[in-house]
């Protein structure tokens, strides 16, 4: 009987030892959390994150019912593409291949 509670009582210390390491590392170093809940482990991580957020929400900003290119660079009819439509055959994909190269340019700034 002796040896059942030094063993339970071992399993238990272990256990809370186990959960106190992981609430403790949870907790360990600096985070870095940008507007929409995205958490970074460096200020560099969110910063670029965030400027490159700032370029991409743009794209989701433009009114695509308006005849002026607010966009910038992106075709409107590209960003109808990304925003509702999608990519319905490859010869459409194919057609925006530059303007996916710009996209991709941005997002790995």
């Amino acid at each position: 009987m002796d040896n059942l509670l030094i063993i339970l009582a071992a399993v238990l210390f272990i256990a809370l030892l186990t959960l106190l390491l992981f609430l403790f590392k949870g907790f360990k170093g600096n985070k870095y959390v940008a507007e929409d809940g995205s958490v970074f482990q460096s200020e560099a991580g969110l910063k670029k994150y965030q400027n490159i957020s700032t370029k991409l929400q743009a794209l989701y900003d433009f009114d695509l019912s308006s005849s002026i290119n607010q966009s910038g660079s992106f075709e409107k009819e590209f960003l109808a593409c990304i925003r509702m439509n999608g990519f319905t055959d490859i010869k459409t994909l194919y057609s925006f291949r530059k303007q996916l190269n710009m996209l991709c340019d941005i997002m790995n700034e």
